[in-house]
């Protein structure tokens, strides 16, 4: 908003009010109010349009209670929230549980200047898990005498980005 309304990158300074002034009284979409409404009961007056709008706005109008307002947004905010939250997980499922000892494969987050990334493995293994962290977390370390480099291999990952160990699957190749 400051880039189409200041004349210059260095007077976007005497607008700011103007902009402040757009967000503040723009109806919200889930809320269906203003913040100015919903913080002061009333929508803020600006320069221009105060003498209209004081015709056009009933006394009772100024009155409202905005306790109640409020209690209407925060439904209106809860209903939001529970479309969103099965909007978000109507494709997801649980994470699966490894154990100890589990062999699985790792995400290949490697990549090799000069080297095509759709040419390489998106998985990398095996691995094993060492050690089971809350949250989905889990200590992958370097299987026992199939280290692929000097130094021993132990990170920490989410479930996510690990998969069962499987010697003929084509993606860890």
């Amino acid at each position: 908003m400051l880039a189409k309304i200041s004349p210059g990158p260095d007077r976007w300074d005497k607008n700011l009010h103007l902009v402040e002034f757009n967000i503040n009284n723009k109806v919200n979409k889930s809320t269906r109010n203003t913040p100015s409404r919903l913080l002061f009961g009333t929508d803020q007056k600006g320069k221009v349009i105060d003498s209209l709008r004081g015709i056009l706005e009933n006394i009772e109008e100024d009155r409202r209670d905005v306790s109640r307002e409020r209690g209407i947004v925060a439904e209106k905010i809860e209903k939001i929230q529970e479309y969103n939250t099965k909007y978000y997980n109507r494709n997801r499922s649980d994470s699966r549980k490894y154990n100890i000892g589990d062999y699985v494969a790792i995400t290949n987050t490697i990549s090799t200047p000069g080297v095509n990334k759709n040419l390489m493995p998106k998985f990398r293994g095996p691995y094993v898990i060492s050690k089971c962290l809350g949250n989905d977390r889990y200590v992958v370390k370097d299987v026992d005498s199939f280290q692929l480099t000097n130094i021993p291999f132990d990170g920490i990952y989410d479930s996510s980005r690990i998969k069962p160990w499987t010697q003929d699957d084509p993606s860890t190749s």
